[in-house]
């Protein structure tokens, strides 16, 4: 209970072996857990050896943030409480930038792979990405890794090679469908996960990083732009190669518990993205005659599929940031994280947010993690007890 009360504090005052590591996962329930949100690249630069193409002024630059950065604040992150991080994609990401933003937009996010065999050197190596899981191991914290099986980056090179070209549909073939299942989302080659040797290549690659670092679990980008058996058979071999207790945590875009329950009722998910809380706490808490709304809310969340979870966030890297929102009403950010942290499921911290990162509309929701902000209002935390917030 204190270490939640110091993480819940902070928020309301400031606001490696190469086999799966199976047996060492922790035993405390996802039910029980806060997770961490980090964009690597916006954290903390640990490296300065792998900046490439830094520009901590260009809002779509790389800015040098990589996984020795988090690593030497792991200590920091553990004082909140935090029981578990989640961080972005870290395999080789495409060079280059696109301008379709307005701006020159590089792949500082690790949402544009090029190839999902090696790790980004931008990020780290793979004795990198094992140092983090063993520290967050020695500190009780699980990781969450994140990972893209609908879709390649711009001009990957799945789509340049003549051999894997047939593996996805783009707007240069010109086959990209209108629905969610074939359309190539935001213009990215989209992966035909229904062919066998596709879905074998991006299953063998992803599952092997766990398996080589010893994580605890995906955050699975672009659920429902894959088909229902890729994910059936991704979790057959989840379970089978990486244990049981492995963690699938998807983003279904828009979902809440009746969303979600295609995903949660053959058991391919164990736990999905609330995006409705956003929005129903943030109107509560700024008085908008939603009381009764925001009842009904609460009320229909409880009724998510037994053994599955929601996870909820104020804050995110596709969202508008809640004390944005809250045109930097701290008062009411502060009543907006007691909501969260008293809300069953697990709630998702978004990196700053701890110490008021303002965010903002993308791509200002993505800025630099604020490291000089520390301890910026005076308060004391909020006592409750763990089970305010177990199912």
């Amino acid at each position: 209970m204190h270490a939640l009360i110091a993480l819940l504090a902070a928020l309301l005052a400031a606001c490696a072996a190469a086999a799966p590591k199976v047996a060492s996962r922790s035993p405390r329930a996802w039910s029980d857990d806060i997770l961490y949100f980090v964009l690597v690249d916006r954290f903390a630069d640990g490296d300065t050896t792998n900046d490439a193409n830094v520009d901590r002024k260009a809002k779509g630059a790389f800015h040098g943030g990589d996984l020795k950065g988090l690593i030497a604040n792991l200590d920091e992150i553990s004082s909140l409480g935090v029981t578990a991080i989640w961080v972005n994609p870290l395999v080789k990401n495409i060079e280059g930038h696109v301008d379709g933003a307005g701006f020159p937009d590089w792949a500082y996010h690790g949402y544009w792979a090029d190839d999902f065999t090696r790790l980004d050197p931008r990020f780290g190596t793979e004795e990198d990405l094992r140092k983090l899981v063993d520290a967050c191991h020695a500190r009780g914290i699980k990781v969450l890794l994140d990972v893209v099986y609908n879709h390649a980056g711009y001009d990957s090179r799945y789509l340049r090679d003549p051999k894997t070209r047939h593996w996805l549909r783009s707007s240069i073939v010109g086959d990209c469908g209108d629905d969610d299942l074939t359309s190539c989302l935001a213009g990215l080659p989209d992966f035909k996960t229904e062919l066998p040797e596709v879905a074998k290549f991006l299953l063998d690659a992803q599952i092997g990083w766990a398996k080589r670092s010893g994580i605890d679990g995906f955050r699975l980008d672009t659920v429902k732009h894959v088909d229902h058996p890729f994910w059936q058979e991704h979790r057959k071999r989840a379970r089978a190669e990486l244990g049981p207790d492995f963690f699938l945590l998807g983003e279904v875009w828009g979902g809440d518990a009746d969303v979600l329950d295609p995903w949660f009722e053959p058991d391919e998910l164990d736990a999905g993205f609330d995006f409705s809380f956003q929005g129903s706490v943030l109107g509560f808490v700024q008085g908008r005659g939603r009381t009764v709304a925001f009842n009904r809310y609460l009320e229909k969340r409880q009724k998510v599929r037994r053994g599955h979870l929601l996870a909820h966030f104020l804050s995110s890297h596709d969202v508008t940031g809640a004390l944005y929102q809250l045109k930097g009403d701290l008062e009411l950010f502060r009543l907006a994280a007691a909501l969260q942290f008293t809300t069953s499921g697990i709630p998702v911290v978004y990196y700053g947010e701890e110490v008021a990162r303002l965010g903002g509309e993308w791509p200002e929701n993505r800025s630099d993690m604020p490291w000089g902000a520390r301890n910026l209002l005076p308060g004391a935390g909020l006592p409750r007890d763990d089970d305010l917030r177990r199912d």
